[in-house]
């Protein structure tokens, strides 16, 4: 508990800097003043941070936790004013030919949930929006289903999906052993194979959020140090922001970050209130699912009524019926995947991904239509 205080400390004042400095410095053009702005105001709070540093070595106590504090919130004025710097002076930055492969192989793995033989061709494109984030094949009033019903995250790649994806490659990866070599390479090859899963998929800044968690929790694992969800929450977050302060600014960060938030605070409490035994008591597994659905939609109620200015009122209903299948039918069509790619048939693999593709649009529709 008290290492998760500790990153907790660290964490907020980074991000209250950053904040800070985001909203401040974020209508920069490329000119000479901008530059020198943003260099002057680095000089200033290097050295303010260098003298909280120093100051606090006479001091003890309050005193002292204070100027560190202020010395972290310094970090990250300097961390976004450094990637605002970046973004004035060097405009052009890319990594095309990275981007250029991802994009193709993206493009092979649409082509190939087109072949499969799953029923209605809106059973394809809705695997394509789950696997590959791609919603241009769906009905605009399949879509409008799912954002009326509140199940609009389902059909938008996010931590959700590459959490269950990560789940099926570690689960296939335990035929490895148990052995540390073993463990170097599972992880190894799950970081591998989850960055070039980001890239293929566009990196959004949930799917960014969700891969630093798995970094983050790979590379506790390998440390021997324990996963705590909070460690990890604020590590992500001050990893993130250091990399890339202006992602604050976006509306998937700010979704992604306070529905995990929720996840860390709410959900512990919620289960505190009622909390059956046993590990396969359905109602336990509901009660969870609905835990989590709530201290979700808690903590970016604030966020989508800003942007959107609408709730879904049947989002608890919704959920339930449609993450359990969400759990089954990626794992499903990854399986199916593979097996076509291998050249190998089972229909009943592909009647099982048909009938719950087809029911979770079913249950969207009808939900919405209350």
């Amino acid at each position: 508990m008290e290492r998760v205080r500790r990153i907790e400390l660290f964490g907020f004042p980074f991000f209250l800097g950053v904040l800070g400095a985001v909203l401040i410095f974020s209508n920069l053009n490329y000119c000479t003043t901008s530059i020198l702005l943003c260099s002057i105001s680095q000089l200033l709070m290097l050295g303010l941070f260098a003298a909280m540093i120093y100051a606090a070595k006479n001091c003890d106590g309050l005193s002292y936790y204070l100027i560190i504090l202020g010395g972290i919130f310094c970090c990250g004025i300097f961390c976004a004013l450094s990637y605002s710097l970046a973004e004035i002076a060097l405009p052009e930055r890319s990594f095309a030919t990275i981007y250029e492969y991802a994009e193709s192989c993206a493009e092979k793995l649409k082509t190939a949930i087109d072949k499969l033989q799953i029923g209605d061709k809106q059973n394809n494109a809705l695997l394509k929006a789950l696997l590959c984030g791609d919603k241009t094949g769906l009905d605009k009033d399949i879509v409008a289903a799912f954002r009326a019903s509140g199940g609009a995250h389902i059909l938008a790649l996010s931590g959700l999906h590459l959490g269950i994806v990560y789940i099926c490659i570690k689960t296939a990866l335990k035929l490895l052993g148990n052995s540390i070599i073993a463990e170097r390479i599972a992880a190894f090859v799950l970081i591998a194979v989850c960055t070039f899963y980001l890239l293929m998929t566009g990196a959004s800044d949930s799917l960014r959020r969700a891969f630093l968690f798995i970094l983050v929790a790979e590379f506790a694992g390998l440390s021997r140090r324990k996963r705590d969800l909070r460690t990890i929450f604020w590590s992500a977050l001050v990893l993130q922001l250091a990399l890339e302060p202006s992602a604050l600014k976006n509306i998937s960060f700010q979704l992604s970050y306070s529905a995990v938030f929720g996840i860390c605070y709410i959900y512990p409490l919620l289960r505190k209130i009622y909390n059956p035994e046993g590990k396969y008591n359905i109602v336990k597994i509901i009660w969870g699912t609905a835990c989590i659905s709530i201290s979700c939609q808690l903590c970016t109620f604030p966020f989508a009524w800003y942007y959107f200015h609408s709730f879904p009122s049947y989002f608890l209903l919704s959920n339930l019926i449609s993450l359990p299948l969400l759990s089954i039918v990626i794992p499903l069509a990854i399986a199916l995947l593979l097996c076509s790619a291998l050249g190998l048939d089972f229909p009943l693999l592909a009647l099982l991904c048909k009938k719950i593709l087809s029911a979770i649009i079913f249950v969207q529709e009808g939900i919405a239509a209350i």
